[in-house]
């Protein structure tokens, strides 16, 4: 099965997304599709449970099942940067306007840093939403390139930090980044303002600020709410909003390292080792969000499921 996934997600996505010049300090829309594809451990695909329906027809009514099945699904691209954004094909979407004060332009650690961010739709799921027809595979509701959070627009809540800076939790100190393994950054408040002399790990807390934002509703910024639906007709468990750690999310870096793994920030990070071979110049980076989405296939009335247990 997850052979069949990548090369389908190789063939439409790399085919579909061949449109601008390569920059060497950038990637591309075809370098998104190439890593979300070459994630296998991302994607975790597994059998998870049953589903049971009622189907009833003029001769009667019997009980069908379905097959469970949950994995995870690269719902956004979120870049994180001192001034220039990564992803080329959306390079000037965020509106920079000079909002920040450190512009650094080599890898010598400042007290204080200030990351733009952007929030989009993953062109990915372009082809991976087509799986979902085979009824053993389930969609986001997330639109592709669909912009969810753009900082430069966000002047008051992601630069000034109002109201943010009224909030509890950004008084107390509490929830902290990696505050299991070694302290990376407070969550509050989200803004990106970071004070880590680590550049990697400031790049990372902003964009799970970001996505802290992004996938909830009504929060005091200007964005849009990510749709934390599937986006189809199928019985869905959609993802749950990120949180700093736990198992329905993970971030898989495409830029300044492809890597093939998912992670939660601060999982591993004994001294500055989650940082080694990260630290880039030209302070570019960008992951892949991936989400935990579990479904059945309709077969009638829905009546009730049952999970296996994960092994």
């Amino acid at each position: 099965m997850r052979t069949i996934i990548t090369k389908l997600i190789l063939t439409m996505g790399f085919a579909a997304s061949l449109q601008s010049p390569v920059g060497a300090k950038e990637i591309t829309t075809a370098e998104i599709f190439e890593t979300a594809a070459s994630c296998t451990d991302c994607i975790d695909w597994r059998v998870s449970g049953m589903c049971f329906w009622l189907k009833c027809t003029p001769l009667g009514c019997e009980v069908e099942t379905s097959v469970r099945v949950t994995h995870f699904l690269p719902d956004a691209v979120v870049s994180s940067y001192s001034e220039q954004a990564p992803w080329s094909e959306t390079g000037d979407w965020n509106p920079i306007n000079g909002a920040s004060l450190t512009n650094k332009n080599t890898i010598d650690q400042t007290a204080i840093d200030f990351k733009h961010v952007s929030v989009i739709g993953n062109p990915a799921l372009l082809a991976m939403n087509q799986l979902a027809n085979s009824g053993y595979f389930c969609s986001s509701g997330e639109t592709p390139y669909q912009p969810y959070f753009l900082s430069g627009l966000d002047t008051n809540g992601w630069h000034r930090q109002i109201p943010e800076l009224l909030y509890p939790q950004a008084l107390t100190g509490i929830p902290s980044i990696g505050s299991n393994s070694g302290h990376w950054q407070r969550l509050y408040p989200r803004c990106g303002w970071t004070s880590h002399p680590d550049d990697p790990k400031s790049a990372a807390v902003a964009a799970l600020r970001a996505a802290h934002i992004v996938s909830r509703s009504v929060q005091p910024h200007v964005y849009l709410p990510m749709a934390n639906d599937c986006g189809d007709n199928k019985k869905c468990w959609p993802p749950e909003a990120v949180e700093l750690d736990n198992s329905d999310f993970k971030w898989q870096m495409i830029t300044p390292v492809a890597q093939t793994t998912g992670e939660a920030f601060g999982e591993t990070n004994i001294g500055n080792s989650w940082s080694n071979g990260k630290n880039t110049p030209d302070e570019q980076y960008a992951w892949h969000l991936w989400r935990k989405y579990s479904c059945c296939e309709p077969k009638g009335a829905f009546l009730y499921h049952i999970e296996f247990e994960q092994e």
